[in-house]
């Protein structure tokens, strides 16, 4: 798991009633009532616009990769939809120019690639139990993929660690 804070803004036509960013959630997180937390910070009318600044905050599960520790490297994905399979006219449309990964962000000996941002779909082969459907249809929604990866920044400084933990066992079997 890993854990990430973020702001979400989003815009929409029609009333603020309708509000569809109201039923957003991050599809892989666990849901508690601590984590997976949309808050909504700011509301405002722009002329025929509405838009919404939420904090998101939440744990995501993934598998982590080990394989190739020490120079070990992790693709992170946080996926941002609705739960509703069967939700209908809703799309997403995602600002690039304007989603990034603060550079004064540190994380302790790793390096940070810049964030990708994309809308993919998610689907369900399966009706549903939905009686008329045929077996061709096949529910999708939208979802909006932040991902990005992480690798290991010191190699080195890593390398020479493990040289002195061989050095300590080598000294002790010599002293046999």
């Amino acid at each position: 798991q890993f854990g990430a804070e973020f702001f979400l803004w989003t815009r929409w036509s029609g009333s603020a009633e309708t509000n569809p960013s109201g039923r957003l959630t991050v599809l892989n997180a666990p849901s508690n009532n601590d984590i997976d937390r949309f808050e909504l910070l700011e509301r405002r009318q722009l002329g025929d616009i509405n838009w919404s600044l939420y904090k998101v905050r939440c744990r995501v599960a993934m598998p982590w990769r080990l394989n190739d520790y020490p120079l070990d490297r992790h693709h992170l994905q946080i996926k941002i939809g609705v739960e509703n399979p069967l939700v209908d006219g809703l799309t997403f449309k995602v600002d690039k120019d304007q989603s990034y990964i603060d550079p004064d962000f540190v994380l302790y000996d790793w390096s940070i690639l810049p964030l990708r941002i994309d809308v993919s779909s998610l689907s369900i082969k399966s009706h549903l139990g939905l009686p008329g459907q045929g077996v061709d249809v096949v529910p999708s929604r939208p979802v909006v993929d932040l991902s990005f990866v992480i690798r290991r920044r010191s190699e080195l400084a890593l390398w020479s660690s493990f040289l002195g933990n061989f050095l300590a066992i080598g000294l002790c079997i010599l002293a046999l």
